[in-house]
């Protein structure tokens, strides 16, 4: 994690490629989204009862215009949210920003220390059709989806009515990380054993895995500090995930505190997107 954190503050201190094009202006935005100490966080069953709160969930937005269009991204310090509410998120979002569905997209970091926002089974997630006042399904916390959607709405009409648009310059930094693995062991038979429970294992992994830390910054174009970064890197977000009550709190994760300290020193907004099927 350490080097992790050691390569993104190369990005910010301008370790970067730059990518020249026509003039692109941005704005942001951060909403906190924690739900209510006594949720039941999407740890590892469904009946995990939060007793307190480590570190605040986000939404932060990006919104981007490049004289012709205008597109939003925004990362969640959720585990993942359905499809069909998804469909109905990028709906509305579009709807407050005038823009086209698929100018709006969405990602979540999948932290496990959050409310339940998405179907466990995925056999019957992957079929499901509904929204969050029609016909939700057992299992969902549509209490919180609902406070969760009002605040998505209201940051994204505040972004739209008095939202800071800046010029910026593009550039990308890529590097890698040797702080995940792939929590599958090969055996000599060429079978896959999941071994994510039994830790001794871990050193002898065997699976792919993605070490490339991408780094995205936007930048003041006269000056090049940096006023805005993007990272990806491929890890589960379980570093809370503790025996005891440690591990029942809500909690955005690493991707918090990854996004926490690669702000110290300058006044960065950084979601992390996270992809979480390759690591630990």
């Amino acid at each position: 994690m350490m080097r992790g954190l050691i390569a993104l503050a190369a990005a910010i201190c301008g370790a970067v490629a730059f990518a020249d094009g026509g003039e692109l202006k941005a704005a942001w935005f951060r909403a906190d989204i924690t739900p209510a100490v006594g949720t039941k966080i999407a740890g590892y069953g469904p009946d995990d009862v939060s007793v307190g709160v480590l570190d605040p969930l986000y939404a932060t937005g990006l919104a981007l215009d490049d004289g012709e269009r205008k597109a939003l991204i925004v990362s969640f310090d959720l585990l993942g949210i359905d499809a069909p509410v998804i469909r109905e998120l990028r709906k509305g979002v579009a709807g407050i920003l005038g823009v086209p569905e698929a100018y709006v997209l969405f990602t979540c970091t999948h932290t496990h220390g959050g409310p339940h926002t998405r179907m466990l089974n995925e056999d019957v997630r992957m079929k499901l059709d509904y929204s969050i006042d029609r016909d939700p399904p057992p299992g969902l916390d549509v209490a919180y989806m609902k406070t969760f959607r009002e605040r998505l709405y209201a940051a994204v009409r505040r972004l739209a009515a008095e939202g800071t648009w800046r010029a910026v310059r593009l550039g990308y930094f890529s590097s890698q990380v040797d702080a995940n693995l792939n929590r599958r062991f090969t055996t000599a038979d060429n079978h896959a054993s999941f071994i994510a429970h039994r830790r001794t294992l871990q050193r002898i992994a065997t699976g792919i895995a993605d070490k490339e830390l991408g780094t995205v910054v936007l930048l003041d174009p006269n000056s090049l500090a940096p006023l805005y970064v993007i990272g990806n890197y491929a890890a589960h977000p379980l570093a809370s995930h503790a025996p005891g009550r440690g591990g029942l709190r809500i909690t955005a994760d690493f991707p918090g505190f990854y996004r926490l300290c690669g702000g110290v020193g300058c006044r960065c907004h950084i979601p992390l997107c996270v992809q979480p099927p390759a690591g630990v």
